[in-house]
């Protein structure tokens, strides 16, 4: 590899890694989303925030575990489907009460 193309290897690679969301910022789209829609699917939420699902499903499952939403299974289709939506006693994180 030349020295120009390795330099330009270089510049691609620093311009996507500054392209990444940090999982703070990813958490708080995801709540705010799920307070505006309601209830979501992982895939609809990764859809509509434009990130991979594995991503969407990290803040949700941390919010599952401290009680700020609840999951149950889709039964639209015949693939299993998680369904996220807040809670109504949402004290823990974010309330606006």
């Amino acid at each position: 590899m030349s020295n120009r193309a390795y330099l330009l290897y270089k510049f691609i690679c620093l311009i996507r890694h500054m392209g990444r969301t940090p999982i703070l910022e990813v958490a708080e789209l995801v709540y705010n989303l799920l307070e505006k829609e309601g209830e979501l699917s992982v895939n609809s939420i990764s859809k509509k925030l434009g990130i991979q699902w594995r991503v969407a499903l990290k803040p949700l499952e941390s919010y599952s575990r401290i009680g700020v939403v609840k999951e149950r299974k889709g039964k639209k289709t015949n693939k299993e489907e998680r369904l996220f939506s807040l809670t109504d006693d949402r004290t823990v994180y974010g309330s606006k009460e």
